[in-house]
């Protein structure tokens, strides 16, 4: 969780430096009499390092390789997180349509099991992935929806990116207020959890309503 916070970039290092003994617990855990639950754990904890470092294609293999273990018409925690997983590094790759196939199982099965946790990140990847293909009324909807779970944990990190990206559906909409508005209840949230990469989003966001503006 420390790849969400202030210490982002010295975590995200030490996960750098351990990634060969991160495979060979995944390749363990999916060999004959190992434990699949261990992959679970690894890849839901380091999938946003994946996308920071640019190992998508690997982190969607060791997806693939989980997911035909698992039973997929069988709801369970483990199927979420590597559906949501799954999901996620193909939105960032761009490949779209597997992105939702994957998604939408992960919400329907976060609501059948009442997982307060992983039902708001399927909803922020839902909201992600909707923007990504110019479906920004629709994107808005599971983007609201999940940024109201969040603000009950709270989780300050995914309650200001999921304000970042209602500000990107705002935009998209041509609702310029509404999205400065949004970004700019993002900002004091970074800069409160003190990861540059979030205060990076926000800064470029505006930057972004600006231009639209023709400042």
């Amino acid at each position: 969780p420390r790849i969400y916070s202030s210490e982002a970039q010295r975590w995200l290092g030490w996960i750098a430096s351990e990634h060969d003994n991160l495979r060979a617990a995944l390749a363990w855990s999916l060999a004959p009499g190992g434990e699949i639950q261990v992959a679970v754990t690894i890849v839901h904890l380091i999938n946003w390092f994946w996308y920071r470092r640019g190992h998508l294609t690997e982190g969607r293999e060791w997806c693939r390789r989980i997911l035909e273990k698992l039973n997929r018409s069988h709801p369970s925690r483990e199927l979420i997180l590597m559906l949501m997983a799954a999901s996620l590094l193909a939105t960032w790759q761009g490949d779209l349509d597997y992105g939702v196939q994957n998604i939408k199982d992960a919400i329907l099965y976060s609501e059948v099991l009442e997982d307060e946790q992983t039902l708001p990140l399927s909803l922020l990847g839902q909201g992600v992935l909707l923007l990504n293909r110019g479906q920004a009324a629709e994107a808005r909807i599971y983007l609201e929806r999940g940024l109201e779970i969040f603000r009950e944990m709270p989780f300050p990190f995914f309650i200001s990116n999921s304000l970042i990206h209602l500000g990107n559906a705002a935009l998209a909409l041509g609702d310029i207020p509404g999205a400065r508005g949004y970004l700019e209840q993002a900002m004091p949230l970074a800069q409160a959890v003190g990861e540059d990469w979030l205060v990076a989003s926000v800064l470029n966001n505006l930057g972004e309503v600006a231009r639209v503006e023709g400042d």
